[in-house]
């Protein structure tokens, strides 16, 4: 709950920002109603933006009395966000990095393959970065795993293990780093890219080597749900916990039909927890032929009305960059109503 004077100036201050950057240009008056703030509020709000440079004054327009009206828009250049993930898939490492302004469009977006991730290359990584971009203030990082405070605990990269990327890199380089499991950044980017609606979305991505098992990220009233120990999520253990191993599971993704029936299941654990309008299925080829076969599977269990829209969409990475720019975005620039 906001209570004091300057949480109040924080919240009115994101509420403009939010409105602002809603609308291609905007007067003064316009976002005092989409924010729903007095104009004098507004004013003043506006005017410190406009001093620290975050707004940007565009042009004027003839208003019904013939009085101009100054109108504003969001700086893009205002301030940049670093946003890094890395991977393991099939042998193949992968640090894939983007750049992005304040409005989130990608100014450039890159992808290395090296034989081994370690911290000291994505520290060079970095440096090499803001050296060459100096706008960049946040960072966002995700992994094939579990961290807590910024230190990885368990990852697919085992190379990365132990590692407390978010501290070293905000000692090292001054720009706080949010670090997070690799599905609630793409959960994230699937809402934010197809949905923005609100409701609860649930996005599972199945991996194509046997070595790991399913992911899943959740959206909960347009929020990610993280849970008290950042564990959510991770439906494998739950999986483990009613008889089917990890060892299991991964056998299943290498066979199509019980590829599928893992499906179902990992499809019935989510309905009888957060009851999602929608999932999202990615990964290991999966296709409109399975998704009948999964649908069928779950309609043994549990009636047709309780079975969410499903949804195959393979774009993973896509989804992937998008969400770590928007959780870096949020960070900075809306820590009280992201």
């Amino acid at each position: 709950m906001v209570r004091n004077t300057p949480e109040v100036k924080q919240l009115n201050k994101e509420l403009i920002r939010r409105a602002i950057q809603q609308n291609e240009k905007c007067t003064k008056v316009s976002i005092s109603k989409e924010a729903n703030l007095s104009v004098a509020t507004c004013n003043t709000i506006f005017n410190e933006m406009l001093e620290d440079g975050e707004i940007i004054r565009v042009d004027q327009e003839e208003i019904y009395l013939g009085r101009p009206a100054s109108q504003f828009a969001y700086n893009p250049d205002y301030q940049h966000v670093l946003v890094m993930y890395i991977q393991n898939e099939q042998g193949v490492n992968t640090i894939e990095y983007a750049v992005a302004d304040a409005v989130g469009n990608q100014i450039y977006r890159e992808q290395v393959h090296p034989e081994i991730i370690t911290y000291d290359l994505i520290k060079n990584l970095v440096e090499n970065i803001m050296k060459e971009d100096t706008l960049i203030q946040g960072m966002a990082f995700g992994i094939p795993g579990v961290s807590h405070h910024g230190v990885i605990e368990y990852c697919d990269v085992e190379s990365m293990i132990g590692v407390d990327v978010a501290g070293q890199i905000q000692g090292q380089f001054g720009i706080e780093v949010e670090i997070r499991n690799d599905m609630d950044f793409v959960s994230n980017g699937v809402y934010h890219t197809v949905f923005h609606h609100g409701g609860n979305l649930a996005t599972m991505y199945f991996p194509m080597k046997k070595a790991s098992c399913v992911g899943c990220g959740f959206i909960i009233d347009g929020k990610v749900l993280r849970g008290h120990s950042k564990f959510a999520g991770e439906l494998s253990y739950i999986a483990e916990a009613f008889g089917i191993s990890r060892e299991k599971q991964a056998e299943m993704l290498m066979n199509r039909t019980a590829f599928r029936e893992l499906v179902a299941q990992m499809i019935l654990i989510v309905c009888g927890t957060i009851d999602p309008e929608v999932i999202m299925l990615m990964g290991n080829e999966i296709d409109e032929e399975d998704l009948a076969a999964i649908r069928k599977h779950c309609s043994k269990v549990i009636s047709d009305k309780h079975i969410p829209r499903l949804i195959v969409d393979n774009r993973i990475a896509e989804y992937y960059i998008n969400g770590l720019i928007r959780v870096a975005l949020d960070q900075r620039q809306f820590p009280i109503t992201q």
